[in-house]
């Protein structure tokens, strides 16, 4: 199906019949035999086989109608077999799997969408409809000719195309259409449309349906299938085939080896042989050590490996006992030795048949424990694998004990301490620079510099002969095993050997024996040379290491992505393959109406007698598969697809003149490849790298956080984060009357309110600064600047006088210094800054800088607060990956400099945005990355039209390397880079906003400290206990406690410390530990465990409490009782004085009585 195309011969489409044939037959065969073996019943059951027998009856009904005229759709039936392949490839099952779920979660959504859509087309039908017919004046618009924009609002379907195409973030030409008939109007219905349409319902769309997927869904989706796919089960069988032909070839070896060698064998002392083989072992026991000792004779046989073919390759061995899955040694070079046995040894497997096992466990670890004491830089990593040492070992067997292998070890131990010196490795660095930097200065106007040119070639030379020294003395330090071992030396010494290979073909190209095409290829591929500072960046290191775990789950979403565009590549291809094609003129390159030139035979006729028409294609068509992907690239990223569905919608039939707007119909196509093609694949990227950091994420946290439950997490961040700060000392009150009076008016929160308010008025103000403003407002406007002036320079000397020099202790004072300064110079020369040539525009632009003092209004604002605290956690690793993404446009500018530097200026190619030199080309893909303008630019690169370049002056472009280049950077750079940079920003502010939902942020911390500081007045970390009510009162929530809160403070247990003072840290560990819900008055033994489980936690990632201790507190902190035994002691002391009372009042009663008594009596 993908082969087919409109101009094709006959014997192609004798073949594509005859394979339609072949198709059909075999599906409907085995269809047949499914319904037949299953039955009705238990075949119709399953939804799969449903779709089969649908897919073969428009099949069968497709072969006696494919000749009729108008039903050749029906061949877009046969797309559907595309989709069998989610039986046997598991990645698509899952993906439709989920994509089905999704949408029915969608449903409601999916209707507001529609609903919104619909809304905004039928409204923009009444409010612009009637308007647009204006168009038709020709002598108002003569530029229209009398016709009505092909994007309008006079029926349904063109108006529901306007509010889709403002969705995909398309619409300033069409606003600026409706503007020209019905004024700014139009302006509030396309924001709203914008706003309401695109910013909220269809991002809202886009987020749920991305919901559902993850990297590890596709990781993991054999094992949560349960049972392995068709293809799978297949490629396993293939592999245990191969795997049991293998073990019985090396059977059949080892019996003929055993039956030639078994006199040789019985002849040779069985204890050499054992002391043979097992030095043999010892040597990979210590190369898996780290040690490899010079005199060992055998390199490649470890012992499990030894155990493995003693048990299951010997001669009297079943294939029972033969392993399906190859053990994997621990040694990666050994995996040959492991699955093939040689001659050689087979017979020392057949030696070892005689040992027994005990003895040669024995043996092995008394030798073990002899290579313990052995230190590795007394003998360095092999040079060599282990299948070539074997082979050159007899001839280096008494080299390597002599004064010559000591010398050599020697060698090898410098080169190994110089390749590992910082100094060393930064010098490469440095070269590496430069190097990348003299590579861009190989640009078009080289030639005409013949002395820079020489300078290049040489320090070209010089570069390539740093780098091979580095790479011969790595060679040396670690040994070709280990430097071949890691991809990052794989990377340089393919780069090395690309410059070596380039300066003697150089050479060679002196002498004329080198062809100047293969030179030039080889000279571009030195563009690859920046690429070596990936290895000596940690930041980029870093992102590419992200980048390479994630490649198999963008792997799988990528094919999946393919097989859906291939859908409809082939689909568009049916639709509209050969038909966009048209009659031009060759003076203007305008289509010509279909009155005058209905076919490709009048136009063809015209052309030969008139030579001023032909008969063209559009450069972006349907014509064949290939061309069909291109042109579904530039509709999914919205770049010239304006274009392409114009020529779609004006179709008519093949060789015939298209029609303005005949086939509207054909609209739908592309809506529905927008939703699926665009909004769907191309946003499935960023989902899968967000998942992909997350499993990272999860990887980096250890298992410390693994067997947390989410209070103990939540409590073990809150612990991180309370520890970031301490108490810091308050500005002092000044002790001058005025000052202190100035004092209290700058420390009071109504002057930063108002300070903050002149700030916002004075930026209101600018807003209405505009071009030719009439002189009044001029001076006006000047007289208002210098008023904000005053009163900012009075605050400024307000604060300086109440706050003296602790007023530069704060940032945020020195900025507003700054401001008020540069206000006053430029105030003070501003009479000789206006004869000066520059703009006084440019000295203006300081007043902005006041609009930054407004941030400090964040401090109570929660929702900017969380969004900038994302974005200011993202710059470390935003950093990154702009310096990736440098990285990418520096090596693309650099082959766009060699294969595009001469091309004519065309489309998207001119004077400003080129190939020609560095800058210019590092500027054109800059833009690209953004994917604005890459179709223009593709046109002007893969132009080869007689009319704008020269083939014999080389200015001509190609079509294949041109889409080779821009598809390959915008995969690169768009689709996965820059989605990286919506990664790690959504990622960050969801972890900041599930801070400030499910715990404390380092906002609560610090207005704790706010407030310490007002108690703590010297900064020594305690607080009286006699005050603690009153500041957990005064902290606020979340943290604080209302009064009454002395119980509760009291079930806190708060450590009290000497001369009954609270300590800080004690103190928030307590708010918090309340504040996350962990007192429990019915279970105090679980306070106690969350108390111990959150402190081992910050003892086990180096957060030691002490270390805080000793950085917030001024003295020692030795508690001596706390707030819950203070509580019981003043509640005994209470009720001691209570019952004390209540005797002393019971025994003055009975005295005041009996004294009553003796005077009644006396008295009587």
């Amino acid at each position: 199906m993908a082969l087919d195309q409109p101009e094709k011969g006959d014997t192609l489409a004798t073949v594509l019949r005859i394979a339609n044939y072949f198709f059909t037959t075999t599906f409907t065969v085995e269809g047949v035999l499914k319904l037949v073996a299953l039955g009705p019943k238990k075949y119709f059951a399953d939804s799969w086989n449903i779709f089969d027998f649908v897919v073969v009856l428009f099949s069968l009904i497709e072969i006696p109608l494919d000749n009729v005229r108008g039903l050749s759709i029906l061949r877009a039936f046969r797309l559907l077999r595309v989709f069998k392949l989610a039986k046997s490839w598991q990645t698509m099952k899952l993906l439709f799997s989920i994509v089905a779920r999704t949408l029915n979660a969608l449903g409601n959504l999916t209707a507001v969408l529609m609903i919104s859509i619909f809304v905004f087309a039928v409204l923009g039908m009444s409010l612009f409809g009637e308007s647009y017919q204006q168009f038709t004046n020709k002598t108002r618009f003569p530029e229209r000719g009398g016709k009505v924009p092909r994007w309008n609002f006079c029926d349904f379907t063109h108006s529901f195309m306007i509010v889709f195409r403002v969705l995909c973030g398309e619409w300033i030409e069409s606003m600026w259409d409706c503007l020209e008939v019905n004024g700014w109007s139009c302006t509030v219905f396309f924001l709203m449309t914008m706003v309401l349409g695109n910013l909220v319902v269809l991002s809202l769309f886009l987020a749920l349906l991305l919901s559902s997927f993850s990297a590890e869904s596709f990781q993991k989706s054999e094992e949560d299938s349960g049972d392995h796919s068709k293809l799978q089960e297949a490629l396993d069988r293939i592999y245990r085939f191969t795997i049991w032909m293998k073990l019985h070839v090396q059977k059949l070896l080892s019996c003929l080896a055993q039956r030639f060698c078994r006199r040789s064998r019985l002849e040779t002392p069985m204890q050499e042989t054992q002391l043979v083989e097992i030095s043999g072992i010892k040597s990979n026991q210590f190369e898996d050590l780290g040690v490899v000792p010079h005199n060992s004779l055998d390199r490649g046989v470890s012992l499990q490996v030894l155990e493995n073919k003693f048990k299951s390759h010997s001669c009297g061995g079943t294939p029972e006992n033969v392993p399906i899955n190859p053990t994997i040694s621990p040694d990666p070079h050994s995996q040959e030795n492991e699955q093939t046995v040689s001659a050689s040894g087979s017979q020392r497997i057949e030696f070892l048949e005689d040992v027994e096992s005990e003895e040669m466990n024995c043996v092995v670890k008394l030798l073990q424990a002899e290579s313990v004491d052995m230190a590795y830089w007394e003998h360095p990593e092999d040079c060599c694998a282990p299948w070539i040492w074997r082979r050159i070992s007899p001839l280096f067997r008494g080299i390597l004990d002599s004064k010559v292998g000591r010398g050599w070890r020697r060698l090898r131990q410098g080169c190994y301490c110089i390749v590992e010196n910082r100094y060393f490795e930064g010098f490469i660095f440095l070269m590496i620079i430069i190097s990348s930097a003299t590579l861009a200065l190989e640009d078009k106007h080289l030639p005409s510099r013949p002395r820079l040119k020489l300078a290049l070639d040489y320090m070209d030379k010089i570069f390539t002969f740093i780098f091979l020294t580095e790479i011969i003395l790595k060679w040396l330090s670690y040994g070709l095993r280990k430097f071949f071992s890691d991809a990052w030396c794989w990377l340089d010494f393919s780069i090395v050997t690309i410059a070596v290979a380039s300066m003697i073909m150089s050479y060679g190209k002196e002498d004329g024996k080198s062809s100047m095409n293969s030179f030039k290829a080889m000279r571009t591929l030195r563009a690859l040379r920046p690429l070596r500072a990936l290895s000596r960046w940690e930041g980029m290191r870093l992102v590419v290491n992200s980048l390479l775990q994630a490649i198999p789950s963008i792997c799988n979403v990528l094919l999946v992505c393919l097989v859906l565009w291939l859908i409809c590549s082939i689909m568009g291809m049916q639709l509209f393959g050969g038909k966009f094609r048209k009659c031009v003129s060759e003076a203007t390159g305008e289509r010509l109406p279909a009155e005058q030139y209905p076919n490709r035979s009048v136009c063809e006729l015209h052309k030969q007698l008139y030579k001023n028409v032909s008969w063209d294609n559009s450069k972006i068509n349907f014509d064949n598969v290939p061309n069909g992907f291109l042109a579904l690239l530039q509709v999914a990223t919205f770049k010239g697809w304006i274009e392409i569905m114009s020529d779609a919608v004006d179709i008519t039939e093949y060789d015939q003149q298209p029609v303005y707007n005949n086939a509207t119909g054909y609209y739908l196509f592309f809506v529905l490849f927008i939703i699926v093609g665009s909004f769907f694949t191309l946003n499935l990227f960023i989902g899968v790298i967000i998942q992909n950091f997350n499993m990272q994420k999860k990887k980096a946290g250890g298992s410390l956080e693994l067997f947390m439950t989410e209070d103990q997490k939540k409590y073990y961040q809150a612990m991180k984060k309370m520890v970031r700060r301490t108490p810091q000392k308050p500005i002092p009150k000044p002790k001058f009357l005025v000052s202190r009076w100035i004092f209290k008016i700058i420390s009071n929160r109504k002057f930063d309110l108002f300070i903050l308010g002149m700030i916002g008025l004075n930026t209101l103000i600018m807003c209405f600064e505009h071009h030719r403003q009439p002189e009044s407002m001029k001076e006006a406007m000047e007289i208002v600047n210098k008023v904000f002036i005053i009163i900012f320079t009075c605050e400024f000397a307000l604060k300086l006088i109440g706050q003296r020099w602790y007023y530069f202790k704060d940032p945020w004072n020195v900025f507003d210094c700054c401001i008020v300064i540069f206000s006053l110079i430029c105030w003070g020369l501003e009479d000789l800054i206006t004869t000066l040539p520059v703009p006084p525009t440019t000295v203006r632009i300081v007043r902005l800088f006041r609009v930054g003092r407004v941030l400090r209004l964040v401090k109570s604002a929660r929702g900017i607060r969380t969004l900038l605290f994302a974005l200011i956690v993202s710059l470390p690793a935003l950093f990154n990956v702009a310096l990736l993404l440098f990285l990418t446009a520096f090596v693309y500018s650099i082959v766009g400099m060699s294969f595009f530097g001469k091309v004519a200026y065309h489309a998207g190619i001119d004077a400003e945005f080129n190939f020609e030199t560095f800058p210019r080309a590092f500027i054109i893909l800059l833009q690209i990355s953004t994917s604005a303008g890459w179709s223009t630019v593709f046109e002007g690169l893969s132009n080869t039209d007689p009319a704008y370049c020269s083939q014999e002056e080389g200015t001509c472009g190609n079509f294949l390397w041109a889409t080779l280049f821009l598809v390959s950077y915008l995969i690169i750079s768009f689709m996965v880079i820059i989605n990286m940079y919506i990664a790690v920003i959504l990622e960050n502010f969801s972890q900041a906003t599930e801070d400030v939902q499910q715990g404390l942020t380092q906002d609560e911390f610090d207005a704790f400290y706010e407030v310490w500081e007002l108690y703590d007045v010297h900064a020594r970390g305690f607080i009286e206990l006699k005050h603690l009510e009153e500041f957990v009162e005064r902290i606020g929530p979340p943290l604080g406690i209302p009064r009454p809160n002395r119980i509760r403070l009291a079930c806190l247990a708060i450590p009290i410390c000497s001369q009954d003072r609270i300590f800080c840290m004690d103190l928030l560990d307590a708010l918090t530990r309340n504040f996350l819900g962990r007192l429990t008055t019915e279970n105090p033994q679980q306070l106690v465990e969350q108390i111990e489980v959150g402190r081992s936690a910050l003892q086990d990632r180096a957060l030691d409490k002490s270390n805080f201790v000793a950085k917030a507190a001024k003295e020692p902190v030795v508690p001596v009782s706390n707030t819950y035994a203070r509580q019981q002691e003043h509640f005994a002391a209470f009720k001691i004085l209570y019952f004390w009372r209540k005797h002393r009042k019971s025994g003055r009663v009975d005295a005041v009585a009996s004294n009553t008594l003796e005077t009644v009596k006396s008295a009587l």
